[in-house]
């Protein structure tokens, strides 16, 4: 069918080439104009005649195409707009999971801090504690020493009195008292 139309269009082309080619100018009412608007006509008629169908085809193909590129135009935009919402829906559980995490830290380090002071504050209760037992231990030693060192230096006086006012006589006087009261424990 494709060869049928070559050859018609094949022959119209050169019976308007030879026709048109006798140099006489014609006018527009002879017959001469006549045919070559009839040939001009058959011409063009079994140009569009042979290549209608095909010109239909690729046209037809081409709006198919065309169409098949919208549709196809239309299922990425949809599939983009469905990604976009999906991430979109995403980011903003990732801010709030964020969010979340941040507050969580955040309350953490708040029980860490108050953790940390409560320590700081029991250990310096303990050591308030330690202190004081130790202060009143040294405090009990020096009375203790404070009392032996008194002791010490009032014997030390005494003695000196002793042996400054004591004569033989208050000496015999002793020595008669502690014999009567060996007397009366025995």
């Amino acid at each position: 069918m494709r060869l049928a139309r070559i050859i018609l269009l094949f022959m119209a082309l050169i019976s308007s080439t030879a026709y048109g080619s006798e140099g006489a100018t014609p006018s527009p009412f002879s017959a001469d104009f006549l045919f070559r608007v009839i040939n001009a006509v058959i011409l063009f008629g079994g140009i569009g005649y042979a290549i209608s169908k095909p010109l239909k085809n690729y046209l037809k193909e081409r709006s198919e195409n065309v169409k098949n590129a919208i549709m196809e135009a239309k299922k990425a935009k949809e599939e983009a707009e469905k990604k976009a919402r999906y991430y979109d829906e995403k980011l903003s559980a990732l801010e709030s999971e964020i969010k979340a995490m941040m507050d969580e830290y955040k309350r953490s380090a708040e029980e860490e801090r108050e953790r940390i002071i409560r320590e700081y504050n029991e250990q310096i209760q303990k050591l308030k504690e330690r202190m004081a037992k130790s202060i009143e231990q040294e405090k009990a030693k020096l009375r203790e020493e404070l009392m032996i060192e008194t002791a010490n230096m009032a014997v030390q006086v005494a003695e000196e009195m002793i042996r400054k006012n004591f004569t033989p006589q208050d000496q015999k006087k002793l020595v008669q008292e502690y014999i009567k009261m060996m007397e009366r424990v025995n």
